[in-house]
């Protein structure tokens, strides 16, 4: 089924249903750009119910928005609005949820200072994903991070540390003082990184933040930098933990999340 409506003042006002399966395509002129679509009056509500359960937005890369705007931005993979006139360079990413921890699992080989993925460890599941997709960063978008749980120190005290990676190189380690040996220790690792300078090639710049802190023990930041990064790939962003003392301990996140804004 189709509906074409002319451009015709009476055509205008018309209603018609679709049925399960059919499409209505409100196309502008061929000698225009874009179309406005107005409601009636100042008190009318647009009402979308779509037969299916989603609505699709089509991804594009917007490089001349206005004041709102609003679209999938198909580069960055992330929802986007414009809250300043045209060419101020004021487009805005609408925070999301890159990762979240969904089943947790309790990682036993993290100690003797081999640092192991606290985000993807074997058989952890979690919604989303912490690989970034290719030309994701920009200048002054930034990602949040904190994660959360228990570990078991099992023969002797030990420090432990905590580290923040993109494209699996170290952008910055946080290590605490030494922790007394139990059982059920509260840990919490929390940061952020930001991309302070986009240059083409491998020419970006990264700082970072992580904050460690464990109960019994000491609260560490720590901050880095990353100079030369390649920001036109895909990127891995990791937080991942150690004991030092090569004891049978074990760290497990219950909780967690990582965002991006910017």
């Amino acid at each position: 089924m189709s509906s074409y409506l002319t451009d015709n003042a009476a055509a205008y006002n018309c209603s018609w249903t679709v049925p399960l399966g059919g499409v209505v395509t409100l196309q502008a002129p061929n000698s225009a750009s874009s179309f406005t679509w107005t409601l009636p009056s100042a008190t009318g509500t647009l009402v979308v119910t779509p037969i299916a359960t989603k609505l699709t937005w089509t991804a594009y890369n917007n490089s001349s928005s206005t004041l709102g705007d609003f679209w999938f931005d198909s580069i960055t993979q992330a929802f986007m609005c414009s809250p300043g006139a045209a060419a101020q360079g004021q487009d805005q990413y609408v925070p999301g949820v890159l990762w979240a921890l969904k089943v947790p699992v309790t990682i036993t080989t993290a100690k003797n200072a081999v640092y192991v993925s606290i985000l993807t460890p074997a058989g952890q599941t979690y919604n989303g994903t912490n690989t970034l997709k290719a030309n994701y960063l920009t200048a002054g978008k930034h990602i949040d991070f904190e994660l959360s749980g228990i570990l078991t120190l099992a023969t002797g005290n030990s420090t432990i540390s905590a580290k923040l990676q993109i494209g699996g190189v170290d952008l910055v380690t946080s290590t605490s003082a030494s922790t007394t040996f139990t059982t059920n220790i509260p840990w919490r690792v929390c940061g952020m990184m930001q991309c302070q300078v986009l240059g083409g090639g491998a020419n970006s710049t990264i700082n970072g933040i992580i904050k460690l802190e464990i109960n019994g023990g000491s609260l560490v930041i720590a901050y880095g930098q990353l100079t030369n990064v390649t920001a036109t790939g895909t990127l891995v962003v990791d937080v991942l933990m150690t004991t030092a003392q090569n004891n049978l301990n074990t760290i497990t996140p219950l909780t967690g999340f990582v965002e991006s804004l910017g």
